[in-house]
């Protein structure tokens, strides 16, 4: 998985505006020149029931925070149950 080694946060805006202005020829010249590295990480198939209980917590809030319509999610569980995967996590490490 190849992910951004920085904070892409407005990233394309900058390269939209730039390219606006004139500063650049294209946004591939934009992209070359400001879009950071990237850091590669392989998945562990060790490492697969951890992410599989993460991501359910990820969609719990994140859809509890972010449909106006949500069901009430229970959060309280949320805190505790990372910190039994950290802590499962540093056991196999």
């Amino acid at each position: 998985m190849l992910v951004p080694d920085g904070t892409p946060t407005s990233l394309g805006s900058c390269i939209f505006a730039l390219l606006a202005a004139g500063a650049i020829p294209s946004v591939e010249q934009g992209q070359a020149m400001l879009a950071s590295r990237t850091a590669h990480f392989c998945r562990s198939p060790m490492r697969l029931p951890f992410t599989k209980r993460l991501f359910a917590h990820y969609r719990a809030v994140y859809f509890a925070l972010g449909t106006s319509n949500a069901a009430p999610a229970a959060l309280g569980v949320v805190l505790p149950d990372l910190k039994r995967i950290a802590a499962e996590v540093a056991s196999i490490s």
